[in-house]
């Protein structure tokens, strides 16, 4: 799979979890036990499992409207797409690392990051890593080609 098509079905992905998510029915209700947050306007657990609030749910959204867009744009879909998995690597792996500590598992208050989060937030920093930084490293560098065509590769 390529950085583009990655990009396509991560960001639908994304924006079908996140519009799904708003969905009250498909979110549990905060049970005993789970952190308070300062933002707790549709604070729930998403499908029983991924603790979510209005916060995670906009990032999400927006995070998977990126990633659409950026899959589509038709001169800039490859570089774009290698950035999206870039920024998608840094952002989910501070949010997985945050997420391991119990003072910052809230985000300081204002966001989720305990849970199955943490474990959504790994395998999106995993995914983002290899198409961003890993399968990018093994193109070969063509001389005097733009830069954009260095990385897909095309001569």
């Amino acid at each position: 799979m390529r950085p583009v098509m990655f990009a396509r079905i991560v960001g639908g992905l994304m924006v079908l979890a996140a519009v799904l998510s708003f969905i009250p029915n498909l979110n549990v209700v905060p049970a005993e036990g789970m952190p308070a947050l300062a933002i707790d306007n549709s604070y729930g657990l998403f499908l029983g499992f991924v603790p979510m609030n209005i916060l995670s749910k906009i990032l999400l959204l927006a995070l998977g409207a990126v990633g659409l867009a950026v899959s589509y744009a038709p001169a800039t879909s490859l570089p774009g797409s290698i950035k999206w998995s870039r920024i998608l690597f840094v952002l989910t792996a501070v949010f997985a690392v945050l997420g391991l500590f119990p003072a910052t598992n809230t985000l300081f208050g204002y966001m989720p990051l305990y849970g199955w989060s943490v474990a959504t937030s790994a395998v999106f920093a995993i995914l983002g890593a290899y198409f961003g930084f890993g399968l990018t490293a093994r193109v070969p560098e063509v001389k005097g080609a733009p830069s954009h065509a260095r990385v897909a590769g095309v001569r």
